[in-house]
């Protein structure tokens, strides 16, 4: 009887340890999702606050042109919303943009958003 106890609470015990690794396992892969999730977060946040500054100032500098300043009231309506804000093509876009580039090149670079 005592030598079939060791082998139940020996197996229990097994299996009690290979719970607890995969549990191990199952936080740190939910730590990696969370951290992931909150730099894709973080990246969005940070792309539509620019946006929205450089749209601020890009109104009042290009206030003589006519087709940027539809292009950016248009921007201005969809930055909040527009899952383009949440991407790395965004934040490439307005490097681009505040890189010094021609007005044409500027006004065919907003027309790509949307």
């Amino acid at each position: 009887l005592s030598y079939s106890n060791k082998q139940v609470t020996g197996k229990i015990d097994k299996e009690r340890k290979a719970w607890a690794d995969r549990t191990k396992v199952l936080d740190e892969e939910q730590r990696e999702a969370s951290y992931k999730g909150s730099a894709e977060r973080r990246l969005s946040v940070e792309s539509r606050k620019d946006w929205k500054a450089y749209l601020k100032k890009a109104s009042i500098t290009y206030s003589g042109n006519q087709e940027i300043i539809d292009e950016i009231t248009r921007i201005k309506d969809i930055v909040d919303y527009s899952s383009y804000f949440r991407k790395e093509l965004s934040v490439s876009a307005l490097s681009e943009i505040q890189s010094g580039i021609d007005e044409q090149q500027i006004v065919a670079i907003l027309k790509e958003i949307g």
